[in-house]
């Protein structure tokens, strides 16, 4: 295991201990007054694999975020959001949106 001090992550090892989040699907959702529209957030070393969300409709006062994901799709997906970004991708990859 490898750790940095400050801002730096720390990246461990991965092992039997390690969470695994994959495969999620979320279709045909209605969210109003939420406080932030959708949260995903992986670990450096087990990113989220695979989350496919759509037919979503979601207003809240602030917008999605996905932190260490990958295989990331969003068909038609609106978010009405009061303040900051629609959408946020940190450490991502494979962001394939259609996000009004």
């Amino acid at each position: 295991a490898s750790c940095l001090v400050g801002s730096e992550m720390c990246i461990r090892d991965r092992d039997e201990t390690t969470p695994c989040f994959r495969n999620i699907h979320i279709s045909n959702l209605v969210c109003s007054n939420a406080r932030r529209a959708l949260f995903f957030n992986g670990i450096p070393e087990m990113p989220i694999d695979g989350i496919t969300l759509e037919n979503l409709d979601i207003t809240s006062q602030i917008g999605a975020e996905f932190v260490y994901s990958r295989n990331i799709t969003l068909k038609n997906v609106t978010i009405h959001h009061e303040k900051g970004e629609k959408l946020i991708t940190r450490f991502c990859e494979g962001v394939n949106q259609i996000v009004k």
